[in-house]
């Protein structure tokens, strides 16, 4: 007997019931899903980690090139000492899966004049391309020459960093790479210096940027190069020559008064300190109108010298606003009455009167001249050579039995090795050295403003800080800032002899003035 058949019915009604069930569909979509959200997870997490590592790349940059930056300061050394700061800073990355992944600079430093399109370079920049948008930064920008180096642009070793997608299943890599670039520059601040700027005394015709401030640095640790007096003509951009900078409107103190022809520059020069701040590539060369004689008004009252306009009996207020230095000696005598605030140069009578620099065989003696700036044979004009009769100076003023106990030799024209600066230190440590009287004149400040006190003296109201300019070579910026101990009052052409040396303050190049601070910070 044939077993039985299942009715073709029942085969038709299971297909159906089989076509109808929707228990579990959902489960073939899950599936591909799944993978899609699983693998954009993985590469939501890679993309996250690839985005932190160019991040602390970037970061590691900056800091590299902030760290360079700031050792650049215009100075013969400052490629080498920006070079050895970025050598120091070490960042590590977290997620850089290379041998090294540090984030570092190449060892080559500088490197060349353009970058490889990859890998690592850095370059020290004279300037900036007018728009961010130029890159890479043509070798044109690219110096170096430390002195005129004012940016860094670094360029890291570039990380690499493995992926958790497996992309090389899809014919992709499994490491990712980036790298980073930064650019940095410093530009030196000085605040509270006098309105003018000086031409560098030691730059000579035909020499370099580079070379001139060379030299000024050479200068700011040999003494023989400061014992050169230096004639600060206005005016003019020959080696030592002075020209005014125009001070900041509102820079000058309530207490300051005086002429207002001159732009503030004549209480400006009358002050120790003005409140305004200067970067060095940033100088001002715009000279002020007015009188020569207005501003050198001002500039003596360092000297305990009050007149025109800041004449005690004006309302100066000079015990205030405009004190003498401590130490006034300059080879002057009273003009009547005992009124040492209008004293003129002690040069006898007759012919000699007005001569200069002041000081007779019987009366009182200023810090002496140079030979050459005397005889007018200096081999740069307005610079001295150094030769000065320390020794015939300290004889004169204090006597005989008196030794000189400062820094240097104190000797004849050919031996001495002090600067005048020295000097004025000497006596200004010493009572004795200071009241020491010849021709009536003493170190210590003699004006009475109020007919009864003397002005009390500052120290170093002598000493003048000012940007140096390379004026032959570079003159739209400042080399450094410069300190200058004046050792004359400023004449007004009133001499009647040695043309060469009147009409000028004269002073002495006494080193360097480290900037306020250094504005230093990232451009790119």
């Amino acid at each position: 007997m044939k077993p039985s058949q299942p009715p073709i019915h029942s085969i038709l009604r299971f297909f159906k019931t089989f076509w109808r069930d929707d228990s579990g569909i959902i489960l073939p979509y899950v599936t591909i899903l799944l993978v899609v959200i699983v693998g954009m997870s993985v590469l939501a997490l890679d993309g996250a980690r690839y985005v932190s590592l160019n991040t602390q790349l970037q970061q590691g940059a900056d800091a590299l090139a902030l760290a360079g930056a700031a050792e650049l300061d215009g100075s013969p050394t400052a490629i080498t000492r920006a070079c050895q700061a970025i050598t120091l800073v070490i960042n590590t990355t977290l997620v850089g899966s290379s041998t090294d992944a540090n984030v570092q600079a190449p060892s080559s430093c500088p490197g060349p004049a353009t970058c490889p399109v990859t890998g690592s370079c850095i370059r020290f920049l004279s300037s900036l391309p007018a728009s961010d948008s130029i890159f890479p930064i043509p070798s044109a920008n690219v110096t170096t020459d430390p002195t005129q180096a004012f940016y860094v642009e670094v360029t890291v070793t570039p990380v690499s960093m493995a992926t958790i997608l497996p992309a090389s299943f899809f014919g992709g890599s499994n490491t990712v790479t980036t790298g980073a670039q930064a650019v940095a520059g410093n530009n030196p601040v000085l605040c509270n210096f006098s309105p003018v700027y000086i031409c560098n005394p030691y730059e000579t015709s035909g020499m370099s940027s580079s070379a001139a401030t060379d030299a000024l640095y050479a200068a700011d640790t040999d003494t023989s190069f400061q014992q050169k007096l230096i004639r600060l003509v206005q005016g003019c951009t020959n080696p030592g020559c002075l020209n005014y900078l125009i001070p900041t409107t509102g820079s000058l103190p309530a207490s300051a008064c005086g002429p207002s022809s001159t732009q503030g520059v004549s209480q400006a020069l009358a002050m120790s300190e003005v409140s305004v701040c200067n970067k060095q590539s940033g100088v001002s060369l715009n000279t002020a109108p007015g009188s020569s004689n207005t501003i050198a008004d001002g500039f003596n009252t360092r000297f305990g010298l009050y007149s025109g306009s800041f004449g005690v009996s004006q309302s100066c207020g000079p015990a205030t606003a405009y004190p003498p230095d401590a130490n006034v000696r300059k080879g002057y005598i009273h003009a009547g009455s005992s009124n040492w605030c209008n004293a003129s140069p002690d040069d006898g009578t007759g012919s000699n009167k007005g001569q200069w620099p002041p000081g007779t065989a019987t009366g009182s003696m200023s810090l002496p001249l140079d030979d050459c700036l005397i005889n007018g044979t200096c081999s740069t004009p307005n610079v001295g050579d150094g030769k000065w009769d320390c020794r015939g100076y300290v004889d004169k003023v204090h006597g005989l039995s008196v030794t000189y106990t400062g820094n240097g030799v104190c000797g004849n024209k050919t031996t001495t090795t002090a600067r005048r600066y020295d000097v004025y230190n000497w006596e200004a440590a010493s009572p004795t050295l200071l009241n020491h009287a010849v021709g009536g004149e003493t170190g210590t400040p003699q004006c009475i403003a109020s007919g009864s006190t003397p002005l009390t003296g500052v120290s170093n109201r002598r000493i003048m800080i000012a940007p140096i300019v390379n004026c032959g070579s570079a003159p739209n910026k400042a080399a450094a800032f410069g300190k200058f101990f004046i050792t004359l009052p400023w004449t007004t052409g009133n001499q009647t002899t040695n043309s060469n040396a009147i009409n000028s303050p004269f002073a002495e190049f006494i080193g360097l003035q480290k900037p306020t601070y250094n504005a230093v910070q990232l451009y790119r």
